[in-house]
């Protein structure tokens, strides 16, 4: 069913009820051709081209916001006060000053915070959480005449969804925890946005894969992609299927690259430009291809496309490629070339202090070198990195595991099962504490 041009005008000037507007949003949404034209010509009588209902606009709802505020001017002055002044304060003069200037006070300052905390959220956590902090105070600013209440719901859900996200990468599990939940109730009293609720579900699914809930992850990432296929966002779709290889690969490589290739061919299908998402599903598809045994496609699909590592030097990029390399390496019975690697990547995840990492690689190593028959070093490679991992506050049965394996590997008795289960424990117990 098509909106009518009373509905759209309706719905410009906040006259429609909540059960109304979200029906019309979500329409609207769906990229519906017909209504998206009709709507341009009520509500942008003065534009030559289709809004773009897939960003800003999107964001914004087709509301009082589009018929009253200039999305540009508050991004624009945001960024300006941004450069000027507030980039440079602390936390909490950095409140003060969004509390005491009604300049601050808006969508655009909004955004520019949340979208300066996702930019730093993997490197500088900690930082990422104040700058959420001072976006959920924006939203408690928010002229409700000018946003709408519902609109407000769905703007501070999305700042709590990006604080969870940076307490997860700063290691606050159950500060994420709490912040997740509060963004899911918070959506409730939303507009009913499908993309708001997917962004809540794909960063849960995240804290969930951290705690080693893998299959609870995949669910809710189903209806993550269940939302983004309502909207008929194919690219966002791809993406989450990703999202989904990588959650669960490890512990069913069959499942996960039948998921990396779903999501590689959304992405292919909606001509998404996202290189990082599209490196993230190539790579998971030649780790999952390799893992089942088909080293010689895993080994074409890396040097195929090695060259878009190029492109992300961050650490956690780099040692994936240099993972991927060492196993398939392994694989193809090149084990003097792959112990080299995982040696060289245990110093690299050393020097960039990813104690997760560092640990699993280990056991690649430990592995790797009784292979080569190298069992007394195998053994103090273990011994050497077991006083870390007790300092880091492993779980109590990864260290037992951990002597368990140890001592097979002194006694040349060690299995590859037992390094693999081992590496699935830490996996999934890594970071549940207590």
């Amino acid at each position: 069913m098509h909106l009518t041009e009373i509905q759209l005008r309706q719905l410009a000037a906040g006259q429609l009820s909540t059960e109304e507007r979200q029906t019309a949003v979500r329409h609207l949404l769906t990229k519906c051709r017909p209504c998206l034209k009709l709507a341009r010509k009520v509500l942008f009588p003065e534009m030559e081209s289709e809004p773009d209902y897939s960003g800003v606009l999107r964001r914004l709802e087709l509301s009082l916001v589009l018929a009253t505020n200039d999305v540009e001017v508050e991004r624009g002055v945001a960024r300006a006060l941004w450069d000027e002044h507030l980039s440079t304060l602390a936390p909490g003069p950095r409140l003060m000053a969004i509390r005491s200037n009604p300049d601050l006070q808006t969508w655009g300052t909004f955004d520019l915070l949340l979208v300066e905390a996702k930019r730093i959220t993997l490197e500088r956590p900690v930082d990422a959480v104040d700058l959420a902090y001072a976006a959920l105070a924006v939203t408690d600013l928010l002229d409700p005449r000018a946003y709408s209440e519902e609109r407000i719901h769905d703007l501070r859900a999305s700042a709590w969804a990006a604080l969870g996200n940076a307490k997860r990468m700063a290691g606050d599990f159950p500060g994420a925890g709490e912040a997740l939940r509060t963004a899911a109730e918070t959506l409730e009293q939303g507009t009913g946005d499908p993309y708001e609720e997917a962004n809540v579900l794909s960063m849960t699914a995240s804290l969930l894969t951290d705690l080693g809930n893998f299959d609870k992850a995949v669910d809710h990432l189903d209806d993550a992609a269940i939302l983004a296929r309502t909207v008929r966002d194919r690219s966002l779709e791809g993406r989450f299927r990703i999202q989904q290889s990588s959650s669960i690969g490890w512990e069913d490589p069959v499942r996960g690259l039948k998921l990396a290739e779903r999501g590689l061919k959304l992405l292919r299908r909606s001509r998404s430009e996202d290189q990082y998402a599209n490196l993230a599903g190539l790579h998971l598809t030649a780790l999952w291809t390799n893992e089942l045994g088909d080293f010689e496609e895993a080994r074409a699909t890396l040097e195929t496309y090695r060259y878009l590592y190029a492109a992300f030097p961050d650490p956690a990029t780099q040692g994936r490629l240099l993972l991927l390399d060492a196993l398939i390496c392994r694989n193809e019975g090149r084990l003097e070339d792959s112990e080299r690697l995982l040696r060289r990547l245990v110093g690299h995840y050393s020097a960039h202090g990813m104690a997760f990492d560092l640990t699993l690689t280990t056991l690649e190593w430990a592995e790797a070198l009784v292979l080569l028959g190298l069992h007394r070093e195998a053994t103090g490679v273990l011994q050497e990195v077991y006083p870390l991992i007790e300092q880091w506050g492993a779980p109590i049965d990864i260290l037992r595991a951990w002597k368990i394996v140890e001592e097979a590997v002194r006694r040349q008795a060690a299995r590859h099962e037992a390094f693999r289960e081992l590496a699935m424990t830490v996996r999934r117990r890594w970071y549940q504490r207590g």
